[in-house]
């Protein structure tokens, strides 16, 4: 069965488990230490696959741990906004937390989820390395869903896919200013999707369709 990228998500609610022993102050060592066993076929994917996909993994751990998210839903629209990246009409508005109000295994991952599409999206000039952004959330993703069968079934047809369309070709230059490219919709992420033949204008209508309540959106002139 195909389905739409929110039914996936509609999936996560209330069945994210914590697979690690949380330590904030070891999170960064934690990672390094681990493998998810997809390093290889992410450097495979050109940057702007991996950026989407790091989008798209966030959006996972979002819905996995909504209830821990602020009533504003401050990570969740955060995360959402990130699909600007490859707008010409909008762009992502760059924001960081209170570290103190963002404490504790739930909602330190959700921080840490905000922080890593941060640097996916705008630190690349510091560091170009956008397959490891998309692996770290793959990280946290294997922990929190490994009882969820249908996380590993998205990735699989995800990576095939991304692999497919979007593949890292020799030569090809750090991807560095917005709006990135090749545009890879939000859509790509649902393989129930009817694929468009202008996957921009996909990214605008779900962009137009969040705009009025997502804060961290903005508008360009063009």
């Amino acid at each position: 069965m195909t389905l739409l990228f929110d039914q996936y998500l509609a999936m996560a609610s209330g069945k994210a488990e914590l697979g690690f022993a949380w330590d904030e102050w070891r999170i960064h060592e934690d990672y390094a230490d681990s493998e998810t066993g997809f390093e290889d076929r992410l450097e495979l994917l050109s940057d702007a696959a991996n950026l989407a996909l790091t989008i798209a993994l966030g959006e996972w751990i979002v819905a996995g741990l909504k209830s821990y998210d602020d009533p504003d839903r401050t990570i969740a629209h955060y995360v959402q906004s990130a699909w600007a990246a490859f707008s010409d009409r909008f762009r992502p508005t760059y924001f960081e937390t209170d570290d103190e109000d963002w404490r504790g295994p739930w909602r330190g991952l959700l921080n840490m989820t905000l922080i890593v599409v941060n640097d996916a999206v705008f630190c690349r000039d510091e560091d170009p390395d956008v397959a490891d952004r998309a692996n770290q959330l793959l990280f946290y993703c294997q922990k929190l869903f490994s009882d969820l069968p249908a996380f590993d079934g998205w990735l699989k047809e995800c990576l095939d896919r991304l692999e497919s369309g979007f593949p890292y070709r020799d030569g090809d230059p750090p991807m560095i200013d917005l709006p990135a490219s090749p545009v890879i919709p939000r859509e790509a992420f649902g393989p129930g999707t009817v694929r468009s033949a202008d996957p921009r204008a996909m990214v605008d209508v779900f962009l137009d369709r969040i705009a009025l309540s997502n804060p961290f959106l903005s508008g360009t002139d063009r």
